[in-house]
């Protein structure tokens, strides 16, 4: 049953419930928007003012009638969510709560700007959870009719992206365009940006002899990138590697020594091709535990025997092993702690990398250790 109150500005007492769902309805009972909020909003929501009704039933579910809103009388019905009780989010608070997080992506690690990327990547990022549900379409209507309030720039479409691109252009110098241009050229068809039609002509337009339209001067171009550049090679070490301790250390130790480093391609490579002699070539760093680093040689893009021919096997043991002898002489020369990790599973030797450890004082390692007792000690 419900219990009207008529009389302005009096609190009606709220249940005990941690959040509340919001639902504002036309005149016609039909849902406009659902969210979630907090008890603190429920309760300002559930002071009415004059001119609206205020009513509670048993369940504790308010209902306001006559909410004055910025497009006229509308009807807001505030139902608890209890804790401890499992909780199922209407198709539009899941769609509400994911553009908020969306919105928060973008203002604290975007530069307040919103892209398709950032939407896709915050809902993969919480597609195990009820907002990751929500509908996208829906997600982007609401963070476009957000964006103005948020202070964020939406740029989801094609257009919207041409013309965030052609005032990014407009702000750079024409040598910076044409060296753009050049390196996109340069790449090829392994080149990402040779691919994207939308920078591609925003390129073209920018360095043609047409004057630039109005709407470009005085914009402020956003701060982030708006293509995808191509992928480093990793020269020795993975690109996402290179800061770790010792990781740029233990490269001049084997510059130093004149001993190749192997290249990962950023690009994609067919398995073919990656396992020729197109393919990585020499020593190739990688952290292992605490400030151990290993270090593996690789031959036509391989770093073992395995799944080789046993004719081709021979060889490419002899040449490995000497490969890594040359690499732990080079950093037990620089005064590194030196691990050679051998094969105790083959008749003859088998060398298969060599771990270190920059200097530093402590007790001597053993010279060689079998795969086994590198496991156990890292």
């Amino acid at each position: 049953m419900l219990t009207p109150t008529e009389h302005a500005d009096e609190t009606v007492p709220l249940v005990d419930a941690n959040a509340y769902r919001l639902d504002v309805l036309d005149t016609h009972g039909q849902i406009l928007a659902s969210t979630v909020t907090d008890r603190a909003e429920a309760q300002r929501i559930a002071t009415h003012s004059t001119g609206e009704t205020v009513a509670q039933d048993a369940e504790g579910v308010i209902t306001v009638v006559g909410a004055a809103t910025n497009m006229g009388p509308r009807t807001h019905v505030l139902t608890p969510r209890r804790s401890g009780t499992p909780q199922t989010l209407t198709p539009m608070e899941r769609a509400d709560e994911m553009a908020r997080l969306v919105i928060a992506a973008a203002q604290q690690d975007n530069a307040c700007v919103v892209t398709g990327g950032l939407v896709d990547t915050v809902m993969k990022l919480n597609a195990d959870e009820e907002p990751g549900k929500a509908n996208a379409v829906s997600v982007r209507r609401l963070i476009r009719a957000r964006a103005a309030a948020e202070g964020v720039r939406v740029i989801l479409t094609d257009d919207e992206r041409y013309w965030a691109i052609r005032e990014q252009l407009h702000h750079m110098d024409g040598d910076q365009v044409h060296a753009l241009r050049d390196s996109i050229a340069d790449g090829g068809e392994l080149d990402p940006r040779g691919h994207d039609r939308v920078l591609v002509n925003a390129i073209s337009a920018r360095l043609s002899r047409r004057l630039p339209p109005h709407r470009l001067n005085g914009a402020e171009p956003v701060s982030i990138s708006l293509w995808h550049e191509p992928e480093p090679d990793g020269v020795g070490s993975l690109p996402e590697c290179a800061d770790y301790p010792g990781v740029a250390e233990a490269l001049d130790v084997l510059r130093a020594a004149q001993v190749p480093v192997a290249t990962f391609p950023g690009r994609k490579m067919p398995w073919r091709e990656w396992h020729s002699p197109q393919g990585p070539q020499g020593a190739f760093v990688s952290p292992h535990c605490g400030r151990t680093l290993e270090v593996a040689w690789f031959i036509d893009g391989a770093h073992d025997e395995r799944s080789m021919r046993t004719g081709s096997t021979r060889t490419v043991r002899a040449a490995r092993n000497q490969a890594l002898d040359d690499v732990a002489g080079a950093f037990d020369r620089a005064g590194w702690k030196v691990w050679r990790v051998e094969s105790n599973n083959t008749q003859t030797r088998r060398a298969l990398r060599v771990d270190v450890i920059p200097p530093a004082a402590g007790e001597e390692p053993p010279q060689v250790i079998t795969e086994e007792e590198a496991e156990a000690d890292g």
